[in-house]
């Protein structure tokens, strides 16, 4: 088979793919310009499909390279800060925040339950480092144990007479 006439086939595919088509329905309009096996169908399919993928990829690349200034601005000041989300949460656990809730589709305002407040309230001293371990073992910052420190009687001894004398 000539190279040219893969080259139209695959473009062939290719516009059906970019206009959502199934496997199927391309094959069957396949079937009325070329008369060629299925296997050669489905692997100048492969093909197309790769080069849809490479094509799509690089189209989503250019979208987000092409947000703009102002955009990336909104995005930003949307996103809370540390001191936002806290201050969400110790309302909650105050109780000072009232829930719109859906049921049977008619929105109902209610206090937030106990519950709530609870879940609030363990996630707040959580972020705050309530729950930190205390150190107790004697290590370096990396782990390892540091090596024992106390002295021998002969050793205070000499501290001490030292000290005495000085």
């Amino acid at each position: 088979m000539a190279k040219g006439n893969n080259d139209a086939k695959i473009e062939f595919i290719l516009s059906h793919l970019r206009n959502g088509m199934q496997r199927q329905d391309i094959l069957a309009k396949f079937g009325e310009n070329w008369q060629d096996s299925s296997r050669t169908f489905d692997r100048l399919l492969k093909i197309a499909v790769e080069t849809l993928q490479v094509e799509n990829k690089t189209k989503e690349e250019l979208r987000g390279t092409n947000l703009s200034e102002a955009l990336k601005n909104e995005i930003q000041a949307q996103i809370l800060t540390e001191q936002e989300i806290d201050l969400i949460m110790s309302r909650i656990v105050d109780g000072h925040v009232e829930v719109k809730e859906y049921i049977a589709g008619q929105p109902v305002i209610r206090e937030t339950s106990p519950m709530e407040i609870i879940a609030a309230a363990k996630e707040l001293y959580k972020r705050k480092g309530s729950y930190a371990p205390t150190k107790l073992a004697n290590t370096k910052p990396d782990g390892t144990e540091l090596p024992e420190s106390s002295f021998t009687d002969h050793q205070v001894d000499k501290i001490l007479d030292a000290i005495k004398n000085s």
